[in-house]
């Protein structure tokens, strides 16, 4: 896995342009990197490992609480950043749970760009007062 694929990576890509668009940006960026055959399978490997290992599972849950939560807090910016940040941290873990590692259809199955049109809606939807002050 190179660094242009971890997650702070993927945010950092996404964080480009409106943060209205924001969680749209971000679940296409995980798509885009988890639906790459050789990418998926170190990162599936590195989920499974963690899992299985405490103090690993803690340091991840540590780095996508400053790197990535609170980053997407700070992004959103306002009174519901929390829940918006909440929310688009719940949908990206549910993608890459439900499509990559459990491998459950019709998640799995469906081609990546309807996945994302698909889930486009709720990702607006959960975004759409994030207006920075």
């Amino acid at each position: 896995m190179t660094m242009a694929l971890g997650p702070a990576s993927l945010l950092d890509a996404a964080s480009e342009g409106p943060v209205e668009q924001l969680a749209e940006r971000l679940a296409e960026q995980v798509i885009r990197a988890w639906d790459q055959p050789d990418v998926r399978t170190s990162l599936v490997t590195m989920l499974q490992t963690g899992i299985q290992h405490p103090t690993v599972l803690r340091a991840f849950r540590e780095y996508l609480t400053t790197e990535i939560y609170d980053r997407l807090v700070a992004e959103f910016g306002g009174r519901d950043a929390s829940a918006r940040a909440t929310a688009t941290m719940t949908i990206v873990i549910g993608i890459i749970f439900g499509r990559y590692v459990i491998g459950v259809d019709p998640v799995r199955s469906i081609p990546p760009d309807e996945l994302h049109a698909r889930l486009r809606p709720s990702l607006r939807a959960m975004t759409s007062s994030g207006r920075r002050p």
